[in-house]
């Protein structure tokens, strides 16, 4: 049975591996997008070779801003720095052609552009995770 092509949902189960297969090696514009998250978030990724861990009480979906002026805009309004607790910023990288397929908001909470994907997608797209 063929998927049906699904843009847009950030789910990785929506989208087949020839859809998917080449995001990570081939060439083409890069783009970067931006994240804030805990530090123990940003260690779970670097420790397992860039790549996003499901974990319990997360959301589904990881929020990666356009601009990212937006991502720290973001991190105020939530205030995201709680007692005790750090907070890291992040760029991810991926191929322009990769954000066809995940979801898009042009006024994410009324501040800017912003994507999301849920872990399956991000590990077959996501080329580089650079701290800020």
């Amino acid at each position: 049975m063929t998927k049906a092509v699904i843009k847009g949902t950030g789910i990785g189960a929506d989208f087949t591996y020839e859809q998917l297969s080449d995001l990570l090696t081939s060439t083409g514009r890069e783009v970067r997008l931006f994240r804030t998250m805990s530090t123990e978030e940003y260690q779970s990724i670097t420790d397992n070779n860039n790549t996003f861990i499901p974990y319990d009480f997360a959301m589904e979906m990881k929020w990666f801003a356009k601009r990212e002026e937006d991502c720290k805009e973001w991190a105020r309004r939530l205030e995201m720095l709680g007692e005790g607790e750090s907070r890291v910023f992040v760029a991810i990288t991926v191929l322009k052609k990769a954000l066809s397929f995940m979801f898009y908001s042009e006024k994410l909470d009324g501040v800017g552009a912003a994507y999301s994907a849920d872990v399956d997608l991000l590990n077959k797209i996501v080329r580089r995770v650079d701290l800020l």
